[in-house]
Parts: structure tokens; C-alpha cells; sequence
């Protein structure tokens, strides 16, 4: 969008469509471009030929339509899917949207539920569980890269993977890696166990006892 800089009122003497696909329009006083706007700003402010704005006005104008251009992104990024609100913030960032322009969207955003960084981090476990692959680590790690709040993933992980949870997986995977393990030395098959567990997402805590189970001194 572009923006000429305004010192008195201005009269708005054409309006040009502009972009039929993304239905945007050029104001222009006495043939000089003022700016491209959105057909919902056009409605919203009531804009025809005639209508006069103070400076002020004219920046309220344009300010309402950075919000439109900006939730318009956002939408666009969230029909591919869910995202936290740190991670659109970042997107919206890079395509060139100030952060009081994001703050403002995202209010309209958070009330109409389009965004909410509780209910991403519950289905972002529910979906990680599903796949019965990692531990919680792992899962606190790949939320707080997307930007998620470590107290938000810590308080989720609670409640949907306790730690009788997090041993019924763990134990199934290193299973799985002690009966491929071809190891003749019972601390390095350990360790390699350990390893592997550690690398899935799981603690010490919840992976020495299954290790000790699974590698007894009867089989060496």
C-alpha cells in the first residue's frame, strides 16, 4: 500500500478500482495518487467522491486498512493451519506489518477464537501422542520453537501426558530398539538404549528403570 503525506484536508475527486481480484481501490485528489485502499475500508469510512479528511482522518483511514491487509494475511495463513500467536506474528513480521498493525488484528482475532496459543498446544500434543513416537522433551522443544510459552506447554503436558503415560510409551519403543540391538557389552547396550531414549524425548528419570528391566545380568 502506498501513502502520500498529507499537511491539510484533502477531497477525495476519484475512486479507481484498482485490483478486481483483491478488490482494492485508488483515492486520488485533483489526479494526485493519494493511496490504495480495501473495498472494507471504502464501505466502513463511507469514502466517495466529495468526502473530505483531516490529516488525522486520513491516517485513521489508513491505519483500519493495515488491520484489514493484515487480518486478510492472517486468515491466509490460518485456512492452511492453526498456528500460535507467536509463530503469525513472526509471518506477519516478515511481510512487512508493524507490530501495533498486528496487535490490533490479533485482538479481533483472539475474540472471534481464530487464535488461541492453549488450544494449539493441546492439539499439537494430541496429535504428537497419536503418533506414540516422542516424549514430552521432545514435544516442549518443537512447541517452543513454533513460540509457544514454556509455562502453557509445561501446564499441558501435565494433564495430557502424565508420566505413567510417558512410560507405557517409552517402554514400547525401547522394546522395539533392545530386540534389534545386537550389542555384546551390557553397558554400552545401555547406553545405546539410553541413547535412543533420550534422543525420543524422554528423561532419565522415566527411561533407567525400563532400561534395567529390559537388560538384565541373567543375559550376559
Amino acid at each position: 500500500m502506498h501513502e502520500l503525506k498529507m499537511n491539510n484536508n484533502t477531497i477525495i475527486t476519484k475512486i479507481e478500482l484498482q485490483d478486481p481480484r483483491n478488490k482494492s481501490y485508488a483515492l486520488y485528489s485533483e489526479d494526485v495518487f493519494l493511496v490504495e485502499i480495501t473495498e472494507d475500508t471504502l464501505v466502513h469510512f463511507a469514502i466517495s467522491r466529495g468526502s473530505e479528511f483531516s490529516k488525522k482522518e486520513f491516517e485513521t483511514i489508513i491505519d483500519h486498512d493495515k488491520v484489514n491487509l493484515c487480518l486478510r494475511q492472517s486468515y491466509n495463513y490460518l485456512q492452511r493451519r492453526p498456528h500460535l500467536q507467536k509463530e503469525l506474528e513472526r509471518k506477519l513480521k516478515q511481510k512487512g506489518f508493524p507490530l501495533h498493525i498486528i496487535e490490533r488484528a490479533f485482538l479481533h482475532l483472539r475474540k472471534n477464537k481464530y487464535i488461541n496459543d492453549d488450544d494449539f498446544i493441546c492439539m499439537f500434543i494430541r496429535d504428537i501422542l497419536r503418533q506414540g513416537k516422542s516424549g514430552p522433551l521432545l514435544i516442549k522443544k518443537k512447541l517452543a520453537e513454533k513460540g509457544a510459552l514454556f509455562n502453557k506447554i509445561d501446564l499441558h503436558l501435565d494433564e495430557l501426558f502424565p508420566i505413567e503415560k510417558q512410560k507405557e510409551i517409552a517402554l514400547r519403543l525401547l522394546n522395539g530398539k533392545h530386540s534389534k540391538l545386537n550389542e555384546q557389552n551390557k553397558m554400552k547396550h545401555k547406553q545405546k538404549l539410553l541413547q535412543y531414549g533420550m534422543g525420543r524425548g524422554f528423561s532419565w528419570v522415566v527411561l533407567e528403570p525400563i532400561i534395567n528391566r529390559l537388560v538384565s545380568d541373567e543375559d550376559y
